[in-house]
């Protein structure tokens, strides 16, 4: 899971504290999502962590599920995955740690196919603030990391990818994914996407951070962790 960002737009909430462990709904908004990922049977956590990451580490100290891989500098959303190359699996799922996207991550994963990577996608009336995917057959044909605004389909931030796409990373180096390999992998028909119609939320804004207040948990509150 990515939680490196410096969460600038949110101003001085995340002067001290990284922005996935900004309180929402009573609790760290990390925590939520750790959550459903128990939830929906994962037990092997990877916090791909830069940014106060020794408050991250701190909060799941004597966590078994969690672990970190901790940048030594910057290395954007790619290189902190070439980083952690030799703790994760032929195939894993990569998480935002600053939204939500209320998906079954088997059915994600389940539609990866022959491809190196699925996106979940998700319709919206505003693509401004997000990474575009434009999709044919269940493939995506282009992806955009950053919106121009209008309608349609979003990077809901939740990936199952292969690890050879690693191999697409020079190591060392600061690589962004939505950037740099989205859009070649998209280009050799190597990236598919499904959509899905289920709750979303990004708490990057201050905006969306309020609203999340009450939307988070009313969505997760009281759902049963696995067995």
């Amino acid at each position: 899971m990515l939680v490196g960002g410096l969460g600038s737009r949110l101003g001085p909430l995340t002067a001290s504290t990284p922005k996935p462990l900004l309180e929402v709904g009573g609790r760290p908004f990390l925590r939520w999502l750790v959550d459903e990922l128990r939830r929906q049977g994962l037990r092997q956590i990877l916090l791909l962590a830069g940014f106060g990451a020794e408050v991250l580490a701190a909060e799941f100290r004597g966590d078994a599920d969690v672990a970190i891989s901790i940048e030594p500098a910057p290395l954007g959303t790619g290189g902190a995955l070439r980083l952690a190359a030799a703790q994760l699996d032929d195939a894993f799922l990569l998480l935002n740690g600053d939204s939500l996207f209320d998906i079954d991550y088997g059915a994600l994963s389940a539609s990866l196919g022959a491809g190196e990577a699925v996106l979940a996608l998700r319709q919206v009336r505003d693509v401004a603030r997000y990474g575009v995917a434009s999709v044919a057959a269940g493939r995506v044909t282009a992806f955009r990391s950053n919106g121009l605004g209008g309608a349609g389909l979003i990077n809901g931030g939740v990936a199952c990818l292969r690890r050879t796409v690693l191999t697409r990373i020079a190591p060392g180096r600061s690589v962004s994914i939505e950037a740099e390999i989205y859009p070649v992998l998209a280009a050799e028909g190597q990236l598919r996407g499904r959509v899905f119609d289920a709750p979303f939320i990004d708490i990057g804004t201050p905006q969306d951070f309020t609203r999340g207040q009450s939307f988070v948990p009313q969505l997760l509150q009281g759902r049963r962790p696995a067995a």
